[in-house]
């Protein structure tokens, strides 16, 4: 029996580009698993996490129509209702096995001096796959990465293969994280510098989400370093002045910024009609900021929606892109006390999102007030990315004490900083027909 929360095995055979390739036997049949629409490029998981932020609200009515799984990530209750099969579980493992069948089947493929690039590029994407993949399900499953109960506390399920037939247990967080990051550096060596296509993966890539990951997991030098790489390959960021703030979605797919393209499956906590933002977080954005505009719509009620997303729909984006890349280099030298670097990085940034000439240098004179200021930004620029769950998760971790709250039906509800919830249920459809153990509370 399948225990990744599929019903059958055809869902998973599903994503496959044609019957032929039930078997791959070629490196084209290889990237073709990896360039399918349904495969890589959309439908990842994300939105759990995502969906108990509180850079959100939802009106009554919106509240009331959700389904009970969804009201239960809101609200941050525990497992008590069923989510359907197809859920963010599902689509990250769904993922996971795909790039599992293109690691086992390469192997088959002999490398050569022929190919030896397409070879190497290809099995790059699949580790890069699985270790982001593998990232974001534990950002959103699993407690926040810390030495101190790493061994003792329970990660995610490790599937090196394709073999439907092994049972699924939790490995330690720690085991988890070190397979994580054993991927994304497979992927820094094997991948390609340029690609040609943005939905698949390239070496700039590769560097922020390891990046990416070492940050979570608090390893800051290693963090810039990774950063640094990836800035040293595509550094080109895009002019906020150069987009239509008026038109329904101004930035558009696949931007200059867009390293890896990505979006996440849709969830009705999320969707762009009833998601409102936080007023307190848009009176953030000052006058002349063009994400104000760009980001942002004013609803017919007064209340705030969003238009701001790279994916140049009302999808989320969730793949890899400079902005990001920025802010994890000015968060590394800032904590490694290299102030003067902190704020160039910065401002290289927030420069291009400000009207031209309106932009205020910014300079710091201590650590302190360089981290505050480049956290602020963070959360500002990377809205509805998949980030901010892992975000408060780790800040938490580092002492700012960051308390979530919501009003829900009249009741405050709050989510304290080392609560246990923030390693969300399981869906009960994995727990019921695995071994897959539910986080306890």
């Amino acid at each position: 029996m399948l225990v990744l929360v599929c019903s059958s095995c055809k869902e998973f055979l599903d994503v496959k580009p044609s019957s032929k390739l039930a078997v791959p036997h070629s490196l084209k049949d290889l990237q073709a698993l990896l360039d399918h629409p349904t495969a890589f490029t959309t439908l990842d998981g994300g939105l759990s996490g995502e969906s108990s932020t509180t850079d959100y609200y939802l009106l009554k009515n919106d509240l009331d129509a959700l389904q009970g799984f969804e009201r239960n990530l809101y609200t941050w209750a525990k497992a008590d209702v069923f989510a359907p099969v197809n859920n963010d579980w599902f689509n990250f493992y769904k993922h996971i096995f795909t790039s599992n069948v293109i690691l086992e089947n390469i192997k088959n493929i002999e490398r050569n001096t022929t190919n030896a690039s397409e070879w190497d590029n290809v099995k790059g994407q699949a580790h890069f796959v699985r270790a982001k993949m593998m990232f974001a399900a534990a950002q959103i499953w699993c407690l926040v990465y810390d030495v101190n109960y790493a061994t003792s506390e329970p990660g995610l399920v490790i599937r090196e293969d394709s073999d439907f037939n092994k049972v699924s247990k939790r490995s330690s967080l720690k085991e988890t994280f070190d397979y994580i990051l054993a991927d994304a550096t497979a992927a820094t060596n094997l991948l390609e510098v340029k690609v040609g296509f943005q939905t698949r993966a390239n070496k700039a890539a590769a560097y922020a989400l390891l990046a990416r990951i070492q940050l979570y997991m608090g390893d800051a030098p290693l963090a810039l370093a990774a950063a640094e790489k990836a800035l040293a390959i595509k550094s080109e960021l895009l002019d906020y002045n150069t987009l239509n703030a008026t038109a329904t979605y101004p930035v558009t797919l696949m931007n200059r910024e867009v390293l890896f393209h990505q979006s996440m499956a849709g969830m009705n906590t999320m969707t762009n009609s009833r998601l409102r933002v936080l007023r307190e977080l848009y009176d953030r954005y000052e006058p002349d900021d063009l994400r104000r505009t760009v980001y942002f719509r004013t609803n017919a009620d007064g209340t705030i929606g969003f238009k701001g997303s790279f994916t140049g729909s009302n999808g989320y984006f969730s793949g890899m892109a400079l902005d990001e890349v920025y802010l994890i280099a000015a968060e590394g030298y800032a904590k490694a006390g290299r102030l003067p670097e902190a704020a160039i990085t910065l401002n290289t940034l927030l420069k291009s999102r400000f009207k031209i000439g309106k932009y205020m240098v910014k300079v710091f004179s201590n650590r302190e007030e360089a981290l505050e200021t480049i956290f602020t930004e963070r959360r500002k620029s990377l809205l509805y990315r998949g980030l901010r769950w892992g975000d408060v998760k780790r800040l938490n971790r580092e002492g700012q004490n960051i308390t979530l709250r919501r009003e829900v039906e009249g009741d405050e509800l709050s989510l304290q900083p080392h609560d246990r919830r923030y390693a969300l249920p399981i869906p009960e459809s994995v727990v019921d027909i695995s071994e897959v153990v539910q986080n306890r509370y």
